[in-house]
């Protein structure tokens, strides 16, 4: 008698499922310190075929002593008109994210996690906990997404160390556009910043090489632009921060100028460096730290 080979295709056919779309959970840095804010950001990356996802939900479970502070709406979602509500209930921070248009994938949303002042400095990491990932297309039916690992439930650790205190390092302005800077004394030291301007905010933080002792060479940029289809726009902010960098001559580009410093900035390490451009170039100053 021949076994039915048709029957058992079409039963595995039959159970195979979709290809899951991802949510990914980062977080802006691996440590913390007390009274310091770590963001969390929730990525869509849609599957292949596209999922039609409109609506998702998530959870984030910060550790004891920490909080989840109010997310914010990101790019995907924003394009897409979505609405984004979330609500606290025994620490866990629950946010749906809604609307009827498709969302391509992207940024999501950010949830600011800040460690509370009592949280005691340690080398074993805490974790914050993102779970209960679900999407929805726009006519209700439920769409197969995991989190980056596959599983439904995701850890992300935070160390949390010591430090002296931030302390204010540098203001600019240009129209509208405010960014402030301050400098974090701990080993190796911590560079945080908030920009603000009548259309919405940004913040963030980054910190010099840990893997070389606070001595690896760091670049970043910060700031805000305001895009209006005109060649320059006063509210336009960008700073540009080294860590132990080198004694080359610097060269710093960003819309609308672009600047090439006429001496040579040497960066010693243990110490950084700025210069920002706005209607004008501000800097370079110097710190440095223990």
């Amino acid at each position: 008698m021949k076994k039915p080979f048709v029957l058992v295709l079409f039963s595995a056919l039959a159970c195979a499922q979709p290809p899951a779309a991802v949510l990914t959970a980062a977080t802006s840095a691996s440590f913390t310190y007390p009274g310091s804010t770590t963001d969390l950001s929730i990525t869509f990356a849609d599957s292949t075929p596209p999922s039609s996802a409109t609506g998702f939900q998530f959870s984030v479970t910060p550790p004891p002593g920490f909080t989840a502070g109010t997310p914010t709406l990101e790019l995907a979602a924003q394009n897409a008109g979505d609405k984004l509500v979330c609500s606290t209930t025994a620490g866990v921070t629950i946010c749906l994210i809604t609307g009827s248009v498709v969302v391509s994938s992207g940024l999501l949303a950010v949830v600011p996690i800040t460690a509370g002042s009592a949280v005691v400095p340690s080398p074993t990491p805490v974790v914050v906990t993102v779970s209960g990932p679900l999407a929805t297309t726009a006519t209700g039916t439920n769409v197969p997404i995991t989190y980056q690992t596959g599983a439904n439930l995701f850890t992300l650790p935070l160390t949390v160390v010591a430090s002296g205190g931030a302390t204010k390092w540098f203001t600019v302005s240009s129209g509208s556009t405010t960014c402030q800077v301050h400098k974090l004394a701990q080993t190796p030291i911590r560079i945080s910043w908030t920009c603000n301007n009548p259309y919405g905010g940004i913040s963030g933080g980054y910190t010099a090489d840990a893997t070389n002792g606070g001595n690896g060479i760091n670049s970043f940029l910060i700031g805000m632009s305001i895009l209006t289809g005109q060649s320059s726009n006063s509210d336009n902010v960008s700073c540009n921060i080294t860590m132990n960098g080198t004694g080359l001559p610097v060269t710093y580009s960003t819309f609308p100028m672009s600047v090439t410093l006429t001496q040579p900035v040497t960066i010693q390490p243990q110490s950084a460096n700025y210069i920002c451009i706005t209607s004008s170039v501000i800097g370079p100053s110097m710190i440095s730290w223990p």
